[in-house]
């Protein structure tokens, strides 16, 4: 789940996932182009140690361009 605003902007409702015994939170956060898009996935873990790391990734569209309302 998650929203995507009129220009493009996306974001993830933060998922929380269990993998005994640490925790860990995923988000991913981006802006759609009329080309494709830019995105990024951060994954926190929260218990029983907090660290975190992201990815960063541009996806190319193949067809016709994306449509921004805004």
């Amino acid at each position: 789940a998650g929203t995507v605003d009129t220009a493009g902007n996306f974001q993830t409702t933060p998922k929380t996932v269990l993998v005994s015994p640490a925790r860990y939170v995923i988000t991913v956060t981006g802006h759609f182009t009329a080309a494709g898009l830019d995105a990024t996935v951060t994954v926190a873990q929260t218990d029983p140690t907090s660290c975190s790391y992201s990815v960063q990734w541009v996806g190319t569209k193949s067809g016709s361009p994306n449509v921004i309302p805004g």
